[in-house]
């Protein structure tokens, strides 16, 4: 008897027999259209990297220390122009870990949930267009980008733990800190993903001890890089009354008494309360803004909006299914969403783009049973 195909099955077709090949083959179309439209810039935040790069050229190391914590990419630019080759190099090596990622994205969702799943959702992904514009960028975030979803990937896989795990992991968060700052928020998820996947304890108080130890060590840390100096002032977005980086909603820049080490966790806490948190909250969420055009807006919330449902209604499933992959992906997506309300939110939206892979793969569950519907 000849089986009907459907939408879903996908027999005798290139997503079926070779996936991968398939999104590849869309993630350089995308590519292709975004070097048409924009080209490769330079400008901008980029001409920082390239200032730092030649800065550590010649005097062996960064201007100040807070660029350190964005090394990889003044490094990468600074091996580009040691070798006298041209800045569109770098550009070639993060496409080149870009496309890994994909594979990443792919075969992470299908550890996760099923191939014909992870198949959509990677299409899904795949039509991201602001996360992938950054891949022309000489900035840090094409590349903080990829290597968190290796990284990710790599976390999922492993079964059992041994000293070359541990290592490893260290290494690779350590890769992904000194790429970009925020890389520090994947410290916590992964002590939380340790904890739930391998640590047993009968007694449910000894892991919350280990729980609170974890958040205590996390905020020394983010302490530490906050005090590290240079351009940032953390306390600025709140005197200066910002929602958007960068965009005053006050004139007049409040003045304050702060504490006297402002630029520190005890510092930001003391406008923990501050009456534009609930504005802020709407911008990272909504992801709309006043200087975008109606059609880009609208064009974003038709994209997003869809998707972050999806992962709201799949939570249930997937507390009842894999633990550890919620917790993993509820700890990096609130530790951004609080970060943004006691700072400001990214004039494009970079803050809730570098966690839209995770809000993709917490979508899977009900966008699994939506496939099986069509299937039927």
């Amino acid at each position: 008897m000849q089986q009907t195909l459907t939408p879903f099955s996908f027999k005798k077709s290139p997503l079926k027999t070779n996936p991968e090949l398939l999104f590849i083959s869309i993630w350089a179309i995308v590519q292709i259209f975004l070097f048409i439209q924009n080209g490769i810039n330079t400008d901008y935040e980029s001409l920082k990297y390239i200032s730092q790069a030649k800065y550590i050229l010649k005097n062996n190391t960064v201007e100040t220390p807070n660029f350190w914590l964005y090394s990889t990419q003044i490094f990468l630019i600074a091996f580009v122009l040691k070798l006298k080759l041209q800045l569109y190099t770098v550009v070639i090596i993060q496409l080149l870990i870009s496309a890994i990622s994909i594979i990443a994205f792919y075969r992470l969702g299908s550890l996760l949930c099923n191939k014909r799943t992870a198949s959509l959702i990677t299409l899904l992904f795949l039509l991201n267009i602001p996360f992938f514009s950054f891949n022309f960028f000489l900035q840090t975030e094409s590349l903080f980008h990829s290597f968190t979803i290796i990284y990710t990937y790599q976390l999922v896989k492993i079964k059992k733990l041994s000293v070359k795990i541990i290592v490893s992991t260290i290494a690779f968060l350590l890769l992904i800190s000194v790429t970009r700052p925020t890389g520090l928020y994947f410290l916590a998820p992964t002590a939380f993903f340790f904890l739930s996947r391998f640590v047993h304890l009968k007694n449910p108080q000894l892991k919350l001890v280990l729980a609170i130890s974890i958040a205590l060590a996390l905020l020394f840390t983010l302490n530490f890089a906050m005090t590290l100096g240079g351009e940032f002032d953390f306390i600025l977005p709140f005197r200066a009354e910002m929602i958007i980086c960068g965009v005053s909603q006050n004139n007049n820049i409040a003045e304050i008494n702060t504490i006297q080490n402002s630029n520190s966790i005890l510092g930001v806490l003391r406008y923990i309360c501050n009456k534009l948190a609930i504005h802020k909250t709407i911008a990272f969420w909504t992801l709309q803004r006043g200087y975008f055009s109606f059609s880009h807006n609208l064009l974003l919330g038709v994209y997003f909006y869809p998707i972050i449902i999806l992962a709201i209604f799949s939570i249930r499933q997937w507390y009842r299914t894999n633990k550890d992959i919620l917790i993993y992906s509820c700890t990096l997506i609130l530790t951004t969403w609080i970060t943004v309300v006691f700072s400001c939110d990214d004039w494009h939206n970079r803050f809730f783009l570098s966690i839209s892979p995770y809000i993709f793969l917490l979508a899977m569950p009900i966008t699994n049973k939506i496939a099986k519907k069509f299937s039927e």
